[in-house]
C-alpha cells in the first residue's frame, strides 16, 4: 500500500500530531483516532507532510466541536430556559401604569 519511504513519512506526521495535540498516552483512545485520519488523508492520495498534520489537526478539531457544540446546547435550553423562551415568546408583557 505504501513505500517504505511514505511509512517512514506517516510515521513522522503522526508523532507530530500527537505532539501538537498534546497526546502523550498511546492508549487513548484519540491516538487511535490521529492514526486513522491520518491513514484515510494519506490513501485518498496526500501525500505532503505539512498538508497532512495540517488536514488531520483540523479534521479532530472540528470532530470535537461538533461533539461539544450539541451538549453546549442542551445545557443552555435546560427546563428553565425553555419556560422563560416560551414565556418571552408567548406572553405578552403587562404594562405598568
Amino acid at each position: 500500500m505504501f513505500a517504505p519511504d511514505e511509512v517512514a513519512m506517516l510515521g513522522s506526521v503522526f508523532e507530530d500530531v500527537l505532539q501538537t495535540l498534546s497526546l502523550v498516552d498511546r492508549k487513548d483512545p484519540m491516538t487511535d483516532m490521529v492514526a486513522k485520519k491520518l491513514i484515510e488523508l494519506a490513501v485518498s492520495g496526500i501525500r505532503d507532510p505539512g498538508r497532512l498534520k495540517a488536514l488531520t489537526v483540523q479534521s479532530l478539531i472540528q470532530q470535537q466541536q461538533q461533539q461539544i457544540q450539541p451538549r453546549q446546547a442542551a445545557r443552555a435550553l435546560g427546563p428553565w430556559s425553555r419556560i422563560r423562551h416560551w414565556c418571552k415568546t408567548h406572553l405578552k408583557p403587562r404594562k405598568t401604569a
